[in-house]
């Protein structure tokens, strides 16, 4: 008996993930939002980022095929962070605000409720989390967007933004500084935070390539 192809999401679909992380990134950080678990993406959100009802139909078909997405961010022995996209239909509330319709999760949407709150009762979103096991007892499971916010709150804003942009240019094979990026953010003001967290945490290149499947498949290491 064989199981579901393996499902890959190509450039064009990453582009639209790694725009929608950015722009929902800022708003939380501009306007004070927690985004404790807001969508990373729905078709109004993308709509209004001026992409095509093409590609958005494109990339919710690569995504329902496979439930789950997973990517090894993090392997050190027993422990394991992935990046995982999870496809849903469902309730979403968004907040509009100059033409932009910014998915946001229900705690939000109460405590900002005196704001334009638009709510869709069955829309197409997807999450993005980091998922760790970090032994055979110990899981957790947080969503990228709060995962950034806390990190920009830190005072690596500026890191984070840098970060994503980078991204954008890898996935186009023009970046090259992505993983001094990364270290500086492993750097500034977490590295305790990292140390309760994982068994090893990267101090170098080198360290950094070995740690990260992920980022050896992206550059090729």
């Amino acid at each position: 008996m064989t199981g579901k192809p393996r499902v890959r999401i190509g450039p064009l679909e990453w582009e639209l993930l790694l725009k929608a992380t950015g722009v929902l990134y800022e708003k939380c950080m501009e306007l004070g939002l927690s985004c404790r678990d807001p969508p990373l993406a729905t078709s109004r959100f993308l709509y209004s980022l001026g992409f095509t009802q093409y590609r958005i139909r494109k990339l919710w078909s690569a995504l329902s095929k496979q439930h789950n997405y997973n990517i090894i961010i993090y392997k050190y022995k027993n422990s394991m962070f992935k990046l995982t996209l999870t496809y849903e239909r469902g309730p979403v509330n968004h907040l509009y605000l100059e033409d932009l319709y910014l998915p946001i999760d229900d705690i939000d949407a109460f405590q900002h409720s005196h704001m334009s709150i638009v709510r869709s009762p069955k829309a197409h979103k997807a999450y993005a989390y980091i998922e760790g096991e970090i032994s055979e007892h110990i899981n957790i499971n947080i969503n990228i967007i709060r995962v950034l916010v806390l990190l920009g709150g830190s005072g690596a804003r500026d890191l984070v933004n840098r970060m994503l942009d980078e991204a954008r240019e890898v996935l186009w094979g023009r970046g090259e500084n992505l993983e001094n990026i990364l270290l500086n953010i492993i750097k500034y003001r977490n590295t305790r935070i990292l140390e309760v967290l994982l068994p090893k945490v990267p101090r170098s290149r080198d360290e950094l390539y070995k740690l990260s499947p992920a980022l050896r498949r992206i550059l090729n290491r």
